[in-house]
Formats: C-alpha cells, sequence, structure tokens
C-alpha cells in the first residue's frame, strides 16, 4: 500500500461548537465536537471513499494542492489514505 495524503480545510466551531473538515476533489465533509473528533472522522471517511473506489476497481483521485482548499477562514490540514498497491 502507498501512503498519500489529501489537502483539507478544517473549520472551527461554530454556535453550537460544531467543527467541520472539508476534503476538495474526493467530496468528503465531516464534523465533530473538537477539531480532533472532526479530523479522525474525515480520515476514516476518506479512508472508506479510497477503499470503496479501490473495490469497485474506479481511479483514485489523486490529492491536490494545499492551495485549492484556501478560505477566508478555516486550516490547511493534509489527511492521510492509504491506496491499495493495485490502483495506486
Amino acid at each position: 500500500m502507498n501512503r498519500v495524503y489529501y489537502p483539507a480545510r478544517l473549520f472551527a466551531g461554530d454556535a453550537e461548537g460544531v467543527f467541520c473538515v472539508s476534503i476538495p476533489g474526493i467530496n468528503v465533509n465531516a464534523q465533530g465536537d473538537s477539531h480532533e473528533a472532526a479530523l479522525t472522522e474525515a480520515a476514516e471517511m476518506l479512508q472508506d471513499v479510497v477503499d470503496h473506489l479501490a473495490a469497485l476497481g474506479h481511479p483514485i483521485p489523486e490529492p491536490g494542492l494545499l492551495t485549492d482548499t484556501a478560505a477566508a477562514d478555516g486550516s490547511a490540514v493534509v489527511l492521510p489514505a492509504y491506496i491499495p498497491a493495485l490502483v495506486a
């Protein structure tokens, strides 16, 4: 397996204290009650999407650039995904 890193944007908690993470290009959006929970959920969702695409024999989207996550607010982060060797 190869590990690749996808750029993402972490948005601070809203009025209810919910943190959000968005990974453009692979259509992953997650949330959590803390930034750690939101990042963990996003990483798990990212891996699920990659595994599902690989199981179907579909191409895995290439990670974008960190600048692709540009937003007026939020923090740029990267999240790992393991790509099965047969589709890497």
